[in-house]
């Protein structure tokens, strides 16, 4: 819907690549919090350069999207003449989702979903983009585990910037 509507763009769902929150422990907010300042945000994102996902991210706790709660949504939009607008508005759930619903089966029905400007594609493969991670292990320690991780991370082609080990 984002792709759609901000940028023209017309391309099956499937190609998205999405994560949803399921892993996500209470430790690991805890963690964005202590160690980052920040919070775990579930995020789509989507560029006019064509890269769409959806997936947990950190957001900084001090920015727009990290404020917003309960069962709202929030977008936040960049451009080259402004740092950021944020708009927030009802999320999903009862009588929302049965609104966007209808207006969405009313707007298919009339024709007026469908754009002239629609541009098909698919998006840009998830697996070629580069992001930096934070990968938190709760291991028992013992000789050599740190080595047998980092092993492993190398031979999957995944370099260290850094270790903490508590």
């Amino acid at each position: 819907i984002l792709a759609r509507t901000a940028f023209g763009f017309s391309f099956n769902p499937a190609y998205i690549y999405t994560q949803g929150i399921e892993e996500i422990i209470p430790e690991d907010f805890k963690y964005a919090k202590d160690k980052f300042n920040s919070t775990i945000k579930l995020i789509a994102y989507c560029t006019n350069g064509k890269v769409v996902y959806v997936c947990p991210m950190l957001v900084p706790r001090n920015s727009f999207l990290a404020n917003i709660s309960d069962n709202r949504n929030g977008i936040s939009i960049y451009g080259d003449y402004f740092d950021e607008i944020g708009l927030t508005g009802p999320g999903s759930g009862g009588e929302q989702t049965a609104v966007s619903i209808i207006a969405d089966l009313v707007s298919i029905a009339s024709g007026t979903l469908k754009s002239k400007h629609l541009t098909t594609f698919e998006p840009y493969n998830f697996e070629e983009l580069y992001f930096t991670h934070t990968l938190r292990f709760v291991i028992k320690d013992q000789v050599g585990i740190l080595r047998d991780i980092t092993t492993i991370l190398a031979q999957e082609g995944i370099s260290v910037r850094a270790v903490e080990q508590n």
